[in-house]
């Protein structure tokens, strides 16, 4: 079996190294993250004001390091930190 990164809905984040050895998971926000990978720079106002609307938890976070993006094979991909107590919330 060949292991395959992808960022399809419902698949787990590949895992990556930061620049600070900490792997990206351990990084990630309560709730969701935008990833803005490779030094990727987006207006992240509009997917604020949405979250807040829905009163769930949205968090931006900038990995500049270039593989991560060939990694993920995407500049922009949203995440969530998924465990039992996060899977029993509804926003």
């Amino acid at each position: 079996m060949d292991y395959v990164p992808t960022t399809w809905p419902g698949a787990r984040l590949p895992h990556a190294w930061l620049d600070d050895s900490t792997a990206l998971q351990d990084r990630l926000g309560d709730g969701y993250t935008l990833l803005c990978l490779g030094g990727t720079r987006t207006e992240t106002a509009p997917l604020e004001r949405a979250f807040a609307a829905l009163k769930a938890p949205f968090s931006a976070m900038t990995v500049s390091d270039p593989r991560h993006a060939y990694t993920y094979r995407v500049a922009l991909t949203l995440g969530r930190l998924w465990s039992r107590e996060t899977a029993a919330t509804t926003f």
